[in-house]
């Protein structure tokens, strides 16, 4: 993990990257209210799911992992 220009930069396979848009798909499932989701994260439902999507999309264009990568940390 890097910090660049006010960003936090993260270095993610694709394998780490699938974990994490399923971690929020979980999110969204586990919280019933949607004001709970905002009070929670500061999003709107549609925004959340909308910056999950925009994850999931970005995973199925990369390319695929080249053979014997290993994670990064």
């Amino acid at each position: 993990m890097e910090h660049e220009d006010g960003d936090f930069v993260l270095r993610l396979s694709r394998s780490e990257l699938v974990v994490i848009i399923s971690a929020l798909g979980w999110t969204d499932a586990l919280v019933p209210s949607d004001e709970a989701l905002r009070d929670y994260l500061g999003w709107s439902r549609e925004e959340f799911r909308g910056f999950t999507s925009a994850l999931a999309d970005f995973c199925r264009s990369a390319p695929p992992e080249a053979p014997g990568r290993t994670q990064t940390a």
